[in-house]
C-alpha cells in the first residue's frame, strides 16, 4: 500500500451521505461527526463521481435488488462504473457491510453477479461486528487480502424527540399502566417474522401483557395478516402505518420489552434505536447481536435462538430490573463521536496515511 501524506481534509463520496436521513439518520449521524472532524462530504450522485475524492464510501449496494430488475441492473452498472472512475482518478472504494444480500431475495443470480464484480473493485470493507466482517469475509475470501475494519454501529440516543413518561406514554396508547408490554416498531418487511412473534405471544399465559406492533407493512396480504391477531386476541395492539420520528418516543416509552423476531440477520439499526431509548431486546442468537449483548450489556440484549412464550416470558422478567431511563452510559462504546474518529481513521489506514 502505497504511503500518501495528507495536509488537507480527506474528500469523501459517500452513497448515500444524507439524502436517507428521513428514513434512516444512520448516515447523517455518521458524516455529520466526519465532517466536524475536518472531513468533506459529498453525496454521491454519477455527475459527482467524475470529481477527485480520496475515499468512496459504499453502503447498502444490495438493496436495489429489493425493487424492479431494471432498476436494479441500471443502479448497479452505473455503481460499478462510478467505482472505475473514481479508482482511476486516485479514490479507495470502501464498503461498510450492512448486509450480506437483498432481504427480498427477488434476483439471486443477477446479485451474485453483481456482487462478483463489486468485490474486486474494492479496496477494504467496514463491518459492524467483529462477525460481520468474518461473514463477508467467508462469503467473498478475496477480501481476506484487503484491510477491514470493525466500527460498530452507532447509537440514536439525543437524535429523536424523548421527553415523556412511561406512564404518558402508555396513556396514549390506550395501555394499562401495570402491563407488561412487548413492542415491535418499524417497517415490517416479511424477513422480520412478525407473524411468528404474533403467535408466540399468543401462548404467552399472561394476563397482564400487551403486545403492540406499530409500522407499514410491505404488502397487504401481510397487513391483513396481523389484523386477525387483535381479533383472536385482545391484549394485542396492531397499528399499521409508518410511525413518524415524533411518534417513536410514545411506542419505545411505552414499551418494557422490544422484541426483533427476524429469521436473519447480521445487523440490526432497531436494536439499537431501542437500546438509545433505553429499552431491552429481544433478538436471534445471529450475527451481531452476541457481540452487541457483551459490549452493552446482557441485561440488556437477550440473544435467543427461538421466540416461542417462554423466552419472552423470561425476557418480560429480566426487562423488569432495568430502569425506566438511564444517563445511557452503557452505550458509551457506540457513541457517534466515537465512530466517526475511528471512521476516519480507517480512511487514512486505507490510503496508507498514518492517523
Amino acid at each position: 500500500m502505497r504511503s500518501v501524506a495528507y495536509s488537507r481534509p480527506l474528500r469523501v463520496l459517500a452513497r448515500p451521505a444524507f439524502k436517507n436521513r428521513r428514513l434512516n439518520p444512520y448516515n447523517a449521524i455518521l458524516y455529520r461527526g466526519l465532517a466536524d472532524l475536518g472531513v468533506r462530504v459529498d453525496e454521491y450522485t454519477p455527475l459527482r463521481a467524475l470529481g477527485r475524492y480520496d475515499v468512496f464510501h459504499v453502503h447498502w449496494p444490495e438493496s436495489t435488488f429489493n425493487h424492479t430488475l431494471v432498476e436494479a441492473l441500471a443502479t448497479t452498472s452505473t455503481l460499478l462504473a462510478a467505482m472505475d472512475v473514481l479508482a482511476r482518478r486516485g479514490a479507495r472504494t470502501v464498503w461498510t457491510v450492512h448486509n450480506l444480500e437483498a432481504h427480498e431475495r427477488r434476483f439471486p443470480g443477477h446479485e451474485r453477479a453483481f456482487f462478483q464484480r463489486f468485490v474486486r473493485r474494492l479496496d477494504g470493507v467496514i463491518a459492524l461486528s467483529a462477525a460481520g466482517l468474518e461473514a463477508v469475509r467467508e462469503r467473498y475470501p478475496e477480501l481476506r487480502s484487503r484491510p477491514g475494519f470493525v466500527i460498530p454501529h452507532h447509537h440514536y440516543r439525543g437524535q429523536y424527540p424523548d421527553t415523556i413518561t412511561r406512564s404518558e406514554a402508555r396513556r396514549r396508547l390506550d395501555l394499562p399502566e401495570t402491563a407488561r408490554v412487548i413492542l415491535f416498531c418499524g417497517r415490517i418487511e416479511p424477513y422480520k417474522n412478525v407473524p411468528a412473534l404474533a403467535t408466540a405471544f399468543g401462548a404467552l399465559d399472561l394476563s397482564e401483557a400487551r403486545l403492540v406492533i406499530a409500522g407499514k407493512p410491505r404488502t397487504e396480504a401481510l397487513r391483513r395478516e396481523l389484523e386477525a391477531f387483535p381479533a383472536r386476541d385482545p391484549r394485542l395492539l396492531f397499528q399499521p402505518g409508518r410511525v413518524a420520528d415524533d411518534a417513536l418516543q410514545v411506542y419505545l416509552r411505552a414499551a418494557d420489552l422490544v422484541a426483533l423476531p427476524y429469521r436473519d440477520i447480521l445487523n440490526s439499526g432497531s436494536a439499537i434505536l431501542a437500546l438509545s431509548f433505553d429499552r431491552p431486546v429481544i433478538v436471534p442468537a445471529l450475527g451481531a447481536c452476541a457481540e452487541l449483548a457483551d459490549t452493552v450489556g446482557r441485561e440488556w440484549v437477550h440473544a435467543t435462538t427461538t421466540f416461542g412464550p417462554s423466552e419472552l416470558a423470561a425476557a418480560l422478567d429480566e426487562a423488569r430490573a432495568l430502569p425506566e431511563r438511564t444517563s445511557g452510559a452503557h452505550l458509551e462504546a457506540l457513541s457517534p463521536e466515537r465512530v466517526a474518529r475511528a471512521t476516519e481513521e480507517s480512511y487514512r489506514a486505507l490510503l496508507g496515511a498514518p492517523p
